[in-house]
């Protein structure tokens, strides 16, 4: 996961994108890769793709959230990480009762993320 990290890092340094609009394009991505999973469920393949790359997406923003150096207020990063532990336990309850509507929640937070980062309201 530390070479996600640091390639995730490296792109935001060195692109010309703000930061903030790659990471709602990051979270966007994803929960089109989940809808898209929800929409053809019984393909395993494209849920197991769409949880992995979500995974991987709050894997990286979780702890940048936590960080004690993030200048959010520290209520607000306390329900992003409460949210983020929410997001595990419900990829993991997928992976263990497998049910296309338990990914609606997914796609809806992470476009309300990505809402969020662009400054727009929350769908």
């Amino acid at each position: 996961m530390h070479n996600a990290a640091q390639a995730y890092a490296s792109t935001a340094k060195t692109a010309k994108v703000d930061q903030r609009e790659l990471e709602a394009d990051l979270f966007m991505r994803a929960a089109a890769k989940l809808q898209a999973a929800r929409e053809r469920f019984a393909e395993t393949s494209l849920l197991d793709e769409a949880l992995e790359y979500n995974k991987r997406i709050w894997s990286v923003f979780l702890p940048s959230i936590v960080d004690v150096e993030n200048p959010l207020p520290r209520e607000l990063k306390s329900n992003l990480a409460s949210l983020g532990v929410f997001v595990f336990r419900r990829m993991d309850e997928v992976y263990e009762k497998p049910a296309p509507e338990r990914l609606d929640i997914l796609v809806s937070i992470n476009v309300d993320i990505a809402a969020g980062l662009r400054g727009q309201p929350a769908g």
